[in-house]
């Protein structure tokens, strides 16, 4: 059955209130992946948000975000059905999957490499998210370099199974493979280029907010406003530069994710956790 909200899609916040987005928390972002606006600028722009493909891959389509920050479902931006309702998209070819997330701050445009995750907008009380198979991901062409200290947020659950280690955001060279879940149960692992270092009681199934700060024996890892309570001085995870490498999401860290991912933001240079983001994440995605 195709996935899609039976609401009319929009969700509008409160009147006479703005958007505020990672971007205008914490501003000059490495790059932003997600199912909003990265700040209000870009929701009062209207700026490109993901294509949605059918599963034959014949009909594409832009879909953007819109004034309030939430991804705009109402008029399709361009494409196939341009200025219909997702809703009608869906109807005429099925459910949609995601073949782009844009980059809306620059080139870091991530495409699916095979068939690409579900646009679920049941998820997250109806704001969506991407719903991941094994090999669902998507990567970027363009390649990055960036020396640590870096940090980066997202909102993420694994769904199956426990037995491997599933990437949430990771690198074309594998490491550092920046953050995936762990093998065993309630887990994340964070590698660096020294160690796989497993940060314990994240729990599966629940979507969580997490802050990581990749900043060799400094490094910081966050959820849901708890920190991981690991000593990175003893346990390092490695100070390695990401050295011209893709970016992938839901992958690298040694197979793909089952589960879902609604946003991913990196920053340069950031070296403590930021409780304003974390306060952001709960209250617009519903983490803990």
């Amino acid at each position: 059955m195709p996935l899609l909200t039976t609401q009319a899609g929009v969700f509008r916040a409160p009147a006479g209130s703005g958007y505020t987005g990672l971007g205008d928390i914490v501003s000059g972002a490495l790059f932003y992946w997600g199912l909003r606006a990265y700040n209000a600028a870009k929701a009062t722009a209207g700026a490109d948000c993901i294509d949605i493909v059918d599963n034959a891959g014949s009909f594409t389509a832009t879909l953007g975000v819109q004034s309030d920050g939430n991804l705009n479902v109402t008029v399709i931006k361009a494409g196939a059905l341009a200025g219909s309702s997702l809703a009608t998209w869906v109807s005429a070819h099925g459910t949609a999957y995601v073949h782009k997330v844009y980059d809306q701050i620059g080139s870091y445009h991530a495409t699916s490499v095979a068939v690409g995750p579900e646009l679920d907008m049941t998820l997250h009380g109806g704001k969506g998210g991407f719903k991941f198979t094994s090999g669902a991901a998507l990567v970027t062409s363009a390649t990055m370099t960036q020396a640590q200290p870096y940090s980066a947020a997202t909102v993420a659950a694994r769904t199956g199974s426990t037995a491997g280690n599933d990437g949430i955001l990771g690198t074309d060279s594998a490491y550092p493979c920046l953050l995936a879940y762990d093998s065993g149960v309630d887990k994340l692992g964070l590698y660096l280029g020294s160690a796989n270092v497993a940060i314990n009681g994240v729990t599966e199934g629940t979507s969580h907010a997490v802050q990581w700060i990749c900043n060799g024996t400094s490094t910081i890892v966050n959820f849901d406003g708890t920190d991981s309570g690991v000593n990175f001085s003893t346990s390092n995870p490695g100070a390695a530069t990401i050295t011209g490498s893709k970016l992938w999401m839901a992958d690298r860290a040694g197979g793909g994710l089952t589960g879902r991912i609604a946003e991913i933001c990196m920053w340069s240079g950031v070296t403590s956790y930021n409780s304003a983001i974390k306060a952001n994440q709960k209250t617009w995605w519903g983490t803990p």
